[in-house]
């Protein structure tokens, strides 16, 4: 017995150690991670997660003389929390709202830099007196429901009553984010200039974002990528199958000890990057393998009653193959820069050139929204390696005759997720500038300007942009794509439980019932918080 304590103890120190180290944790704990283009949720009803480890230990030997049977089916819900700390993943700066002011206010010294989130002009924002000035805000909440399903069977058992068992696991859930996107206007600038709108000009940052209210005619103004759903997303599935082959190692009226391996079957939904905060439902249909321990043992009982306390260490390990998937990312020190606007390649700059220097005025404004939205060029196919993850669950379990009170702590860890180009990055896109100059309105040089140097928040004037005959001297190069802004953190959460519920083994068929509730929580903003609720009822045959 105290051998299986020491191994209990060693295991748990190492994961947690391993978990240690692929954390990257900040020292700020609401800000360990800013400007993210996806949040890689943990499954529900996974291998040891406490919905499905709660009342179904040993439920195979319920019945005297059965077929070593046993199945149940789990309806369970929750809610995130925090939204606060979700905001801040995904918004650059640490921040949970963004001032979105036109390029106007900011070149005439109305509006301090250090005070502007987005340049309204990357949104394609052109209004009528060029003071658009507003602030949008997120408050990201996932949701879910499911149905879970787990059967287990036992066969090839020994004399010592030490059997092989094989198990089938799959959830069916139903995921719903919704970024809560608002928007707060303090200055219209007199709605869309008529003269723009029909290149792609919008109103509003929300006409932007969400991709509604443009013109008919600027089809090539669509985002395909990192638009945000003003109602949310929602994605109904079967959420990952996971088959596996287990061996009973100790079996005795005190402990227990059994390990297993096994293979996850991707069902789920892959990764489109079409909306930001998109509802996953499974691992990102990634495959899988898996390994693991289960031990028990017996701290205390009762001499005369049937009472007794028992220890539950459920420890396993996990490694999910890599596969291509659609993801955004940013410019190295550019957050948020797959939203600025760009020029798909030199032929776009020079189009745009030809059109402002014409004498045609409706041209010049056709030159003048020339350029491709930055979220199309900066969406690839993207190679990810979600690589190794681990979970340790540690119960108490309290049996009294027929009722179960279970209380735990488990623990999650993942490894970064490994991004990489699936195609060699072959574009000569360059970032647009926005001191763009339109020849009706000025006596300037017209559009085609380049600028490497500004960002979504700032432009810096006219101090760094190019003239489209040194459009080579901008092209975005390789070595200049941020692909870990496409990437979800090495993270670990813990989650505390209870539970309650009643067997009824003296029938033919053994019945047990159940509920139980969770909160899962974790110390940056690289994980999420959430409450989950579920019920159970398990028979065995």
């Amino acid at each position: 017995m105290k051998k299986f304590l020491v191994l209990a103890v060693l295991l748990s120190v190492a994961s947690s150690a391993l978990g240690a180290k692929y954390a990257n944790v900040c020292d700020s704990c609401d800000c360990a991670v800013t400007s993210k283009s996806f949040f890689s949720m943990r499954p529900k009803y996974q291998l040891n997660s406490p919905e499905r480890l709660t009342f179904f230990r040993g439920r195979d030997e319920a019945r005297v003389d059965g077929r070593g049977g046993a199945m149940e089916f789990a309806v369970f819900g929750g809610k995130s929390t925090s939204s606060d700390k979700l905001a801040r993943y995904f918004l650059p700066g640490c921040n949970t709202s963004l001032r979105i002011v036109e390029s106007d206010l900011i070149e005439n010294e109305v509006v301090e830099p250090e005070d502007v989130g987005i340049v309204a002009d990357h949104l394609g924002i052109k209004t009528v007196d060029g003071t658009y000035d507003s602030t949008i805000c997120i408050r990201p909440q996932h949701s879910y429901v499911g149905v879970g399903w787990t059967y287990r069977q036992r066969f090839c058992e020994n004399d010592e009553g030490r059997a092989w068992w094989v198990q089938f696991s799959a959830p069916v859930v139903r995921v719903r984010n919704d970024l809560r996107f608002n928007e707060n206007i303090d200055n219209d600038g007199g709605g869309v200039d008529p003269n723009y709108e029909p290149f792609g000009a919008v109103a509003t940052a929300q006409d932007a974002f969400t991709q509604t209210n443009l013109c008919p005619d600027s089809d090539d103004k669509l985002w395909t990528c990192g638009k945000i759903a003003l109602c949310g997303k929602k994605k109904t599935g079967l959420a990952d199958i996971e088959i596996a082959l287990g061996r009973e190692v100790v079996k005795g009226e005190t402990c227990m000890l059994e390990s297993y391996a096994g293979v996850i079957i991707p069902t789920g939904n892959k990764p489109k990057a079409e909306y930001l905060f998109e509802p996953i439902v499974g691992n990102n249909k990634h495959a899988g393998v898996f390994f693991g321990s289960s031990m028990g043992f017996e701290v205390w009982h009762h001499e005369t009653e049937d009472k007794n306390l028992m220890v539950y260490w459920d420890i396993d390990g996990k490694y999910l193959f890599n596969r291509t998937e659609k993801r955004m990312f940013d410019l190295h020190c550019k957050e948020w820069s797959r939203y600025m606007t760009v020029y798909e390649c030199k032929e776009q700059a020079q189009e745009a050139y030809d059109l402002c220097t014409s004498t045609d005025i409706t041209e010049v404004r056709q030159g003048f929204f020339t350029y491709t939205p930055g979220a199309n060029v900066f969406c690839q196919d993207l190679k990810v390696k979600p690589r190794y993850q681990r979970t340790i669950n540690v119960a108490l379990v309290y049996n009294s005759c027929a009722f179960q009170g279970e209380l735990g702590y488990n623990f999650f860890c993942r490894e970064a997720e490994c991004v990489e180009l699936d195609c060699p990055w072959k574009s000569s896109a360059a970032l647009r500038s926005l001191f763009q100059q339109d020849t009706v309105t000025t006596s300037g040089v017209g559009c085609g300007r380049t600028d490497s140097v500004q960002n979504i928040c700032n432009f810096y004037g006219d101090l760094n942009s190019v003239d489209f005959d040194d459009y080579d001297l901008n092209i975005i190069k390789v070595s200049d794509l941020n692909l870990q802004s496409a990437a979800h953190p090495g993270m670990t959460t813990h989650t505390i439980y209870g539970a309650l519920g009643r067997s009824w083994d003296d029938r033919d068929y053994p019945i047990i019932m159940g509920v139980g509730g969770s909160y899962q929580f974790a110390t940056s903003n690289l994980g999420m918080n959430k409450w989950m609720l579920w019920g159970k009822l398990g028979f065995s045959f």
